[in-house]
Order: C-alpha cells, then structure tokens, then sequence
C-alpha cells in the first residue's frame, strides 16, 4: 500500500530525498539558533541595555568614590584600594 506518496523511497531519487530533508532541516534549526544569538546579543548590547547599564553603575560607584576621597572623607590608601577593587583588580 502506498497511502498516497508512491515510490517516495524506492523512487528515482531513492534514500536521496529523505536524506536533503534532514539535512535541509538541520540548516534551518542552525540558522534560527543563530538568528537567536544575534537577536539576543544586540539586546543585551544595545544602548541602555544590561550591558551598557552595567558600565555606567561602575562608573558611578567610581565618581562616588573619587568624590568621597576628594572631600576627604577617606584617605589614599583607601581611594586606591577601592579603585582597584572597582575595576576588578586584587589587592594585597
């Protein structure tokens, strides 16, 4: 019985077709999980996204910072450590 698609397999293309979908259906799914990383990337990179907003909360802590050490509320010692801890550099 051949319900209506004869010969798909034993055909003239024999396995080929069968074999072209999968491999057309594989390069679909790659390509919308790319499109998706692309989509997701300039989301989160666009401006006032995540990341920009991650960079202007440390530039801020930063200011406050110099701020603080400007009015002489902490010393050097300190405006250095917490400069260093602030761009994510260890101190001793």
């Amino acid at each position: 019985m051949e319900f209506g698609f004869p010969d798909a397999i034993g055909g003239p293309a024999g396995g080929l077709a069968i074999i072209l979908v999968a491999l057309l259906s594989i390069v679909w799914q790659v390509a919308l999980t790319a499109l998706g990383v692309v989509v997701a990337w300039r989301w989160l990179h666009r401006p006032g996204g995540l990341a920009d907003a991650s960079r202007s909360r440390a530039k801020n802590a930063f200011e406050i910072v110099a701020e603080r050490y400007a009015r002489g509320e902490i010393d050097a010692a300190e405006f250095e450590e917490r400069r260093a801890r602030l761009r994510g550099v260890e101190t001793p």
